[in-house]
């Protein structure tokens, strides 16, 4: 390659932005490449040289690069290689494909998911043939924790063509875990549920422990979601158990998270608080700072449920600066949500007010309808609080919508409660009593202790206030 040496006034002549870009029309495009070649190297020279070759890319390796002083120009150095090469400099297309690899990483550390998922993506079409997929999978995990979900599905569809048109088994079986849980995500629970139970029995039959162990944990995901905490409970500690003999370090701290979930639902505070320290940290260890705000979020409700509150509201703080640093904008909206809850709980209205509000339109924005179920129920809880019955039975009345539409029992149950609670305040026993009964029963049918026991109490409290008898009705 050409070396060039500049003195100081012709380097910032060179850097003035006219007069760079006349001087580079006027290159023949040969000229021109060899210029982007050059300015390679002398980035190089500056940043500490070239880092060394990587490691072949898969669920491994993927995101695990050494910091390199160079990686803050890589998505440049990417860019003048796809010149260069455009020029007919040899050896162009493999540096462009390196350095997209490092702006990627680079990228996703900054929490600049968007552009990070766009480097991988165009990592993919340079990338030797058994590394393409993988690309495209990181890609697409990029993509929906920047709330980008729709667009992560037709990513990891292409990844899935990739994997079987190779017969990458192994590789096929991350590709539809991530795609399965995605389409949960999106509230497809049985288009998700028939996919990973599909897929988790030809990895059972293939023997392949990591895939299998994935799978499960993101189907005990789901079976929480559905209610079915007995079933989510056996799933997700044998999905741990999987994993661990697969030595899968890799995806630990998102199946923990999944595990402490599940104990969580089941009051089962202590040993939760545990699985999410050991789920932080296993995120911490590879990196996965994504993932990282949406564990400290569910572990604030362990705080909160065991009556530290302070401590949970500066662990969903926490949450939402990690969020917001690593630019998962579906974590961030789930935890804001948590956050005006919180505050709403301490007796801090005014300022409960504008995170419910922004979690719902986040919720919105990135296609969680889970989420938005979870906001329009805060929001009418602070209406409830504010004295806006009509405005709290109708934010309740939407959430309930969209929990029947999900198959979620509990959250149907919990919003048929509290619109019980908004009638019991306006002094309505009559018209309280089916939906309190419907919404205990959803409860029960789930065997939601936790739930049960604190609707009743809030039962008790309201119909106290409102100076009615209680409608609670026996348990059968």
């Amino acid at each position: 390659m050409l070396g060039l040496a500049l003195n100081a006034e012709a380097a910032y002549q060179f850097r003035h932005a006219l007069l760079r870009d006349a001087a580079y029309q006027l290159q023949l495009p040969g000229v021109r490449a060899v210029l982007h070649a050059a300015a390679i190297e002398a980035i190089e020279a500056a940043a500490g040289g070239r880092p060394a070759a990587p490691q072949p890319l898969d669920v491994r390796t993927s995101g695990r690069l050494a910091p390199h002083p160079v990686d803050a120009f890589a998505p440049e150095l990417a860019e003048h290689a796809r010149r260069a090469g455009e020029g007919g400099v040899r050896g162009a297309a493999e540096l462009e494909a390196f350095y997209l690899r490092r702006a990627a990483v680079y990228l996703n550390r900054r929490g600049m998911l968007r552009a990070a998922a766009e480097a991988w993506e165009a990592h993919a079409g340079l990338a030797p043939e058994g590394e393409q997929s993988e690309a495209l999978r990181s890609a697409a995990v990029a993509r929906i924790h920047a709330g980008d979900v729709r667009a992560a599905e037709a990513v990891l569809e292409r990844a899935l063509e990739l994997d079987r048109r190779r017969g990458d088994a192994a590789h096929e079986g991350h590709v539809l875990a991530a795609l399965w849980n995605l389409r949960r995500m999106l509230g497809r629970v049985e288009e998700a549920e028939g996919g990973l139970r599909e897929a988790l029995a030809r990895h059972r039959a293939a023997g392949d422990c990591a895939a299998e162990g994935l799978m499960l944990s993101n189907l005990a995901g789901l079976l929480l979601d559905l209610g079915r905490t007995p079933e989510a409970d056996t799933a997700s500690e044998e999905a741990l158990r999987l994993l661990r003999r697969a030595g899968d370090r890799r995806n630990e701290g998102h199946v923990l998270g999944i595990r402490a979930n599940v104990e969580a639902r089941l009051g089962r505070w202590s040993a939760a608080e545990a699985t999410y320290g050991a789920a932080i940290a296993a995120h911490r260890a590879e990196e996965n700072h994504a993932a990282l705000g949406t564990v400290f979020g569910n572990l604030a409700i362990v705080f909160l449920e065991t009556g530290r509150k302070d401590l949970a509201l500066r662990t969903y703080e926490e949450a939402l600066r990690v969020n917001r640093a690593s630019g998962n904008r579906r974590g961030e909206g789930m935890v804001l949500g948590y956050l005006g809850s919180i505050l709403h709980e301490m007796g801090r209205l005014e300022e409960a007010k504008r995170p419910i509000e922004e979690s719902l339109a986040i919720a919105r924005e990135v296609a969680n309808p889970r989420s938005e179920a979870q906001a329009l129920a805060n929001l009418g809880a602070y209406r409830r609080a504010t004295g806006d019955r009509q405005g709290a039975e109708q934010a309740y009345g939407q959430a309930l919508e969209i929990s029947r539409r999900l198959r979620d029992r509990r959250m149907e149950g919990l919003c048929l409660c509290d619109i019980a609670f908004v009638r019991i305040d306006a002094g309505d026993a009559t018209g309280a009593r089916e939906p309190w009964e419907a919404g205990i029963a959803a409860l029960r049918a789930i065997g939601d202790e936790v739930a049960l026991r604190h609707n009743e109490e809030t039962l008790r409290a309201a119909c106290e206030k409102a100076g009615i008898p209680s409608i609670g009705v026996p348990a059968p």
